[in-house]
């Protein structure tokens, strides 16, 4: 949470304020953020263990990398030798009990308390006052304890006080015995240090120092840190005066665990936690991936914030988003405006609908709508067929056959089974070209035979997506057993497996990416494709934008595929085709005939049920086929 208090994920609440980090001026600054979204659901979970820490999410749940600029983000199965940035262990929170507060009473009466007898005074008289900057130290002081003493506020030098006092006699020896109170239990320990920190403490400049001169209680605080696990020195302040500082030790990680153990009062002080860079060393804690184990089937719980990320087990995280969410267009200018951007382009489109669920989005049969209104535009889309497809069916897309289904099944993405083959099967009836894709993750390898039977039964094309990142400590596609490789074998063309699954660096080659291929950002901002997705080539909204004349060398390391490897010229190989409404990172790609009313014919269908129908003998070798 914000201040600094760890709560179960499922507690969190719409409106809580949690930690988090904001993009400005270049950096990653740490902040406060607003809770706008809460669900859960049911998934597939894998043990993501650090060492630092562990937690459990999705195989695709994505993390913040040491990695620079606005997209440090990796998901779970890319992270590998890469580390995520750390915050801090999560501990409890302390227990407000008896000794938590005694703890507590005899810290800020010992360091900001005023408790004087006169013995000399024929009357007794005695006098107690606590006078503090921070009005959450009398809050806390009244709730600890039961006499309800009057506050006034009054101004001293530069700043605004306030004070509660008495000279009853029964007050002064009530506060007298809480400084005198002394346990060795943990409880006890941290209120202590709440309460000397909430009196005597400062955070800044990225240090968490206690200052006084008494010595005892010097080494009481000393003695507290040690007792909790902390690492605390002692250092002169000001030559001369008496005064010394303890110092924590240790770096954001230790000062941000301080605050969640003990729990001072006063926001004020915890609150120069915020506005520090990730590029800092004083935060630059990384943790080291060490294991991801599945666990099956498991209840997750997910938050949207307003910064689109907050810490989860001590762990930098990206937003989860709901399945249910209804997503707003995040578009400049309407769709009208939009349609009018591409009419300028002046030639035959092929829209290309990916990047999140479009089904689910306000504003995505408005788009639908304007691609049907004219005849040399079509589109493909990318969905895992979580909604029903009668609105796509009916439209004049659909009815004129020119949007192509890419229906992505992700089983350990909490996908239902039954409602996606249903609603495949509408597609299928209305004659809408469908392909289904699987990602070929490790844990998932061998689910795709029962699904590819049924798909197969009924008439339906199927390709395969090659993963790329770490599992288990090893690199796909590089560590794919032989098997499964020699199945992805049997169903690439050649130019894919070389740039797909034998993983050739394109860069330095000709491609038409900027003539024939543009990626058009959400904001209108275009870039030459998603693998080189920070450069600008302007805006699609200026009525200046043109498309390039001619081809580029191409700038990536690694072709993302999908329409990539269309506009990619290698001489080595044949052309592919001008449009697809395959994924053609791991595919035959047009070769793939049949489907609808008739059997899908696989160019080598029988090397791909080699593997598919458990017909393996062992081998080493892994033929290449050549396409047809």
């Amino acid at each position: 949470m914000a201040n600094c208090l760890w709560k179960p994920i499922e507690q969190i609440q719409i409106g809580d304020h949690v930690f988090g980090y904001d993009f400005s001026d270049h950096r990653w600054k740490s902040t406060r953020s607003k809770v706008t979204n809460t669900f859960h659901r049911q998934a597939n979970v894998v043990e993501l263990k650090t060492d630092k820490t562990t937690t459990y999410c999705t195989h695709d749940h994505q993390w913040m990398t040491p990695f620079r600029g606005k997209n440090p983000y990796r998901k779970t199965e890319e992270i590998g030798k890469h580390s995520i940035r750390f915050l801090s262990m999560p501990v409890s929170p302390p227990e407000t009990n008896e000794d938590y507060k005694l703890g507590w009473l005899n810290g800020v009466l010992r360091g900001d308390g005023c408790i004087q007898a006169y013995p000399h005074n024929k009357t007794g008289k005695t006098y107690f006052r606590l006078a503090v900057k921070d009005h959450e130290i009398l809050e806390r002081f009244q709730d600890y304890t039961a006499h309800n003493l009057n506050e006034y506020a009054f101004k001293c030098v530069n700043h605004n006080m306030r004070a509660v006092q008495s000279q009853k006699k029964s007050v002064f020896e009530s506060m007298q015995r809480f400084t005198n109170i002394w346990k060795d239990t943990p409880c006890f320990m941290k209120g202590f240090l709440a309460g000397i920190f909430d009196a005597e403490g400062s955070y800044s400049e990225g240090s968490l120092r206690i200052a006084n001169k008494n010595q005892k209680i010097l080494d009481d605080i000393i003695r507290a840190f040690a007792a909790l696990g902390f690492h605390a020195i002692t250092e002169s302040h000001i030559k001369g005066s008496g005064v010394k500082t303890v110092r924590l030790m240790g770096g954001l990680s230790e000062i941000t665990r301080f605050f969640a153990t003990t729990n001072p009062s006063v926001s004020r002080k915890r609150n120069h936690l915020f506005g520090r860079t990730t590029r800092s060393s004083y935060f630059d804690k990384r943790a080291r991936l060490v294991s991801v184990t599945d666990k099956g089937l498991d209840e997750v719980y997910n938050l949207t914030t307003e910064t689109g990320n907050y810490v989860a087990s001590g762990l930098v995280s990206k937003n989860c988003y709901s399945p249910n969410k209804r997503m707003v267009h995040e578009w400049n200018g309407r769709t009208e405006d939009w349609e009018k951007a591409f009419e300028r382009l002046n030639r035959d489109i092929y829209f290309n609908l990916s990047y999140g669920e479009s089904m689910v989005g306000n504003g995505f049969y408005d788009v639908v709508d304007v691609i049907g209104r004219h005849e040399n535009w079509e589109t493909s889309l990318i969905t895992n067929l979580s909604v029903s497809p009668k609105q796509l069916i009916e439209s004049k897309l659909g009815q004129d056959r020119r949007v192509y289904v890419h229906a992505s099944w992700h089983p350990m993405g909490g996908g239902n089974w039954e409602n996606f083959k249903n609603h495949l099967l509408m597609l299928q009836a209305a004659e809408i070209p469908t392909v289904v894709m699987y990602l070929f993750y490790p844990p998932q390898i061998d689910d795709w035979r029962k699904y590819w039977r049924w798909l197969d039964e009924h008439n339906i094309r199927t390709c395969v997506r090659r993963f790329v990142g770490y599992y288990d400590g090893d690199f796909y596609p590089f560590s794919y057993k032989w098997e499964h490789r020699r199945f992805l074998n049997a169903q690439v063309l050649p130019k894919t497996r070389k740039y797909g699954l034998d993983m050739v660096q394109p860069i330095g080659n000709v491609c038409t990416a900027n003539k024939d291929m543009i990626l058009v950002h959400s904001d209108g901002r275009v870039s030459s494709c998603a693998d080189v997705a920070e450069n600008n080539l302007g805006n699609i909204f200026d009525p200046n934008y043109r498309l390039s004349t001619g081809t580029i060398r191409c700038p990536a390391r690694v072709c993302g595929g999908d329409y990539g490897l269309l506009h990619f010229i290698d001489q080595e190989y044949p052309d592919l085709p001008d449009k697809l409404w395959h994924d053609c990172f791991v595919c035959q790609v047009e070769n793939i005939t049949g489907g609808g009313k008739e059997p899908v014919h696989y160019p080598h269908r029988a090397e791909m049920e080699k593997w598919l129908l458990g017909d393996i003998h062992a081998s080493n070798s892994i033929p290449c086929m050549e396409s047809d």
